[in-house]
């Protein structure tokens, strides 16, 4: 089983989807970080 090289929050999740404005560039990092990396994700984060 591969280790994760991340552990991505709850934040990251929300900002890779959000459509606002103002959360434009912080989409970006969030897509980015999710696409470029093998992250972990914990359920009490979900």
């Amino acid at each position: 089983m591969p280790s994760a090289e991340a552990f991505l929050d709850a934040n990251i999740l929300l900002y890779s989807c959000s459509q606002a404005p103002a959360d434009a560039f912080k989409r970006q990092r969030a897509e980015k970080l999710m696409l470029t990396t093998r992250f972990g994700l914990s359920t009490q984060v979900l």
